[in-house]
């Protein structure tokens, strides 16, 4: 058993020197090789680092990221305008959204349907006969010789003839307008301001 023992460790022995020869002779003779084995395995461990990594953290970070910021809070162009309420010290500002207005305008136009959408959402009070003539709005009533008047700053109302006026608010003047508060122009960042007129 102590002769198969020592021959056994003696073949190991002999085994591991020529291997050891071997790899010694190798590398001075043949370089291709290693060469070979280094690429495999750094192409290996760093492909595999690399790839596994980075592209984890950039998919998981940017697009995370991104998707959260531009579809969760993407703002759209606003589409307002704005009445105002004005005669002496009392003044009333209201900014409508145009989105909003369409969304619940039943039969009315023009100005006529801002007053009843502001009505809905404002609380806003006012009266007008079947033409859209308008007797009051809030504050502002016409009696007497006073009566309510419309200004715009939407070029085609314009009130065009010889009796045409204006008002100044926050320093810019508004022409009255031509056409009844129905038939009023409503669009994206137009002002409409009511007001009174004495005669």
């Amino acid at each position: 058993m102590k002769k198969l023992t020592l021959i056994i460790v003696t073949i190991a022995l002999l085994c591991t020197l020529s291997l050891a020869l071997f790899a010694c002779n190798n590398t001075n003779t043949d370089n291709t090789t290693e060469s070979g084995d280094v690429s495999g395995e750094i192409s290996g461990d760093v492909s595999g680092d690399v790839s596994g990594d980075v592209s984890g953290e950039i998919s998981g970070d940017i697009s995370g990221d991104v998707s959260g910021d531009v579809s969760g809070e993407v703002i759209p162009d606003p589409q307002t305008m704005t009445l105002v309420l004005l005669e002496g010290d009392y003044v009333e500002e209201f900014t409508v959204d145009l989105n909003k207005l369409a969304a619940s305008a039943q039969k009315s136009t023009g100005l006529i349907a801002v007053l009843d959408y502001l009505k809905q959402t404002e609380n806003l009070t006012y009266t007008a006969d079947s033409t859209g003539f308008l007797t009051q709005v809030n504050e502002i009533k016409q009696e007497g010789n006073k009566y309510i008047y419309l200004y715009t700053s939407v070029a085609k109302d314009e009130n065009l003839n010889q009796y045409a006026t204006s008002i100044e608010y926050k320093g810019k003047k508004y022409p009255d307008s031509g056409v009844g508060a129905k038939d009023m122009t409503i669009e994206k960042d137009c002002v409409i301001i009511i007001s009174v007129i004495v005669w």
